[in-house]
């Protein structure tokens, strides 16, 4: 059978709302349908940008995200997806959060993250923080992958089951550094998305799938440092101290025993989440409120120095300058 007349997936239409509602549900409102893809956009209640899903072959999607959602994001598991699935993500830009009934993962940018639907472990919620999020997801039914993998490329059965019980024989989620041949080819699917080749992204998507099952083995030997959901709850804590507390000066060592976290952990897993350290994340969010505080209220720049945690007029406006490149004065005159 020619690849290209294979039936998308049994139920069709079905198949594509469930994976809308499993998804996305609330969030979204559908802006373009058609035998290629169907464009989902995000209500601005909760944010902007969408989601596109392609169907590739029974049983097989492709998905794009592009988007920021406001607040946090709750999956919507029901009985949608009662079976077994098998979903290979890769984070492009941004990051984010997510929640499982028995762990808690971060992902962030150049991420490879590998699922499978077993059990009832299952993603409860996301936060995006948000800031713009952009990945690609293949997603598989495995009862229907199996099918027409080895109706199309003698792939067989057991293959496929294999490449998912060794997915979910992981006691934790798979995260690892996505790798330079695959973001090669997730860079092709890209090209022709924008040249609407549609034949040409499902070859590739095809491919990749196949890269990944013959890859898996040695990707479980370069799982990246995984977060416990301990860590990760301290973490965001210390984050949320540091916000709160923009006058202290405040050292690694006195958030490692107020939070009772090793000094090591603290910096490499603070910089894992947040990509940079403490003191430059303290930094930044400190020229942010100056540049709040500059703009809508009427503190002098001494005032909101202090405010701020520094000692002296000079030191916050060459920090500012440093940041903003102008002085803290010139950029309260042009806004």
């Amino acid at each position: 059978m020619c690849l290209f007349d294979l039936p998308l997936a049994k139920g069709g239409e079905l198949e594509m709302s469930a994976i809308k509602n499993y998804f996305l549900k609330k969030y979204v409102v559908e802006q373009e349908k058609n035998e290629d893809k169907i464009t989902y956009k995000i209500l601005p209640e909760y944010g902007n940008g969408e989601t596109v899903i392609y169907p590739i072959i029974q049983g097989m999607y492709l998905i794009l995200n592009d988007f920021a959602i406001k607040d946090l994001f709750k999956n919507n598991m029901n009985t949608y997806f009662s079976n077994s699935f098998i979903k290979i993500e890769y984070c492009l830009k941004g990051k984010y959060i997510a929640n499982f009934k028995d762990e808690k993962i971060t992902v962030v940018e150049g991420n490879s993250v590998y699922y499978t639907r077993k059990g009832d472990n299952h993603c409860l919620d996301a936060d995006f923080k948000g800031k713009k999020y952009q990945s690609i997801y293949i997603f598989c039914y495995l009862n229907e992958i199996i099918d027409s993998m080895e109706q199309l490329l003698g792939v067989s059965k057991h293959t496929i089951k294999d490449y998912y019980e060794r997915i979910a024989q992981s006691k934790k989620l798979l995260i690892v550094e996505t790798e330079l041949e695959v973001m090669s080819m997730l860079n092709k699917i890209h090209q022709y998305i924008k040249s609407a080749h549609l034949e040409l992204i499902k070859l590739r998507v095809i491919e990749l799938f196949l890269l990944e099952m013959n890859r898996f083995d040695d990707y479980r030997q370069k799982r990246k440092k995984y977060l416990s959901k301990l860590t990760v709850d301290k973490i965001e804590l210390i984050k949320k101290y540091i916000e709160e507390n923009v006058q202290e000066h405040i050292t690694i060592d006195q958030l490692a025993k107020r939070f009772d976290i090793g000094t090591t952990n603290l910096k490499e897993s603070f910089k894992y989440l947040y990509g940079t350290g403490t003191y430059t994340y303290l930094r930044n969010y400190r020229m942010e409120k100056a540049s709040e505080l500059l703009g809508n209220s009427d503190y002098n720049i001494l005032e909101i120095a202090n405010m701020l945690g520094y000692t002296n007029q000079s030191n916050f406006s060459a920090v500012f300058k440093n940041f903003y490149g102008v002085s803290p004065l010139k950029y309260r005159k042009s806004i």
